[in-house]
């Protein structure tokens, strides 16, 4: 009896070590693209959020997105007939200014970043050396001021000064 009991015992362990050598080893199948279902959207004047909803509901696919950085208020008029969820993202990522990812089978939305724009003014580099009239000797820690731009510079151990600023004309004073 101790036998069977011994044997009932060392089978029941294999199998348990069997499954759960399956279960960890078996590969967790998760949606790692975005599904190709074909839907229809007709939308006139509607928020961005209700637009999200509706697409939500016809493709089964949900939406992650922070309201406070997608300009969700605006209303705005939205057609796509028979298109695939993809291409519908990408319409509107490039009509919304819109960034999208599948994570954990949601569409994470976040907006573009826009480009930093490029100073209009064109900027100059005022620099020289700073002397004593009388002997010139260079001025070390002599302050040079920009009296219109509220900027400045001091000289450094050999009496220069460099300094950007936009062009133009302004009065500069130098102390020392």
């Amino acid at each position: 009896m101790l036998t069977c009991m011994n044997r009932f015992i060392r089978l029941n362990c294999l199998a348990t070590l069997t499954l759960l050598t399956l279960l960890i080893y078996h590969p967790v199948h998760s949606q790692t693209k975005i599904p190709d279902t074909k839907i229809t959207v007709d939308v006139n004047g509607v928020a961005l959020t209700q637009l999200l909803d509706i697409i939500q509901k016809k493709s089964g696919v949900s939406f992650s997105y922070n309201p406070n950085k997608i300009s969700s208020d605006q209303k705005i008029n939205y057609t796509a007939i028979n298109k695939t969820l993809t291409a519908i993202l990408n319409d509107m990522a490039s009509q919304f200014a819109l960034k999208y990812m599948l994570v954990e089978n949601q569409i994470i939305l976040k907006p573009e970043k826009k480009p930093e724009k490029k100073p209009t003014t064109q900027n100059i580099t005022f620099s020289g050396n700073i002397k004593d009239k009388k002997s010139g000797e260079a001025l070390i820690g002599a302050t040079l001021i920009v009296k219109e731009l509220q900027t400045g510079s001091v000289t450094n151990a050999f009496g220069y000064f460099s300094l950007t600023i936009p062009k133009g004309m302004y009065s500069v004073s130098c102390t020392f």
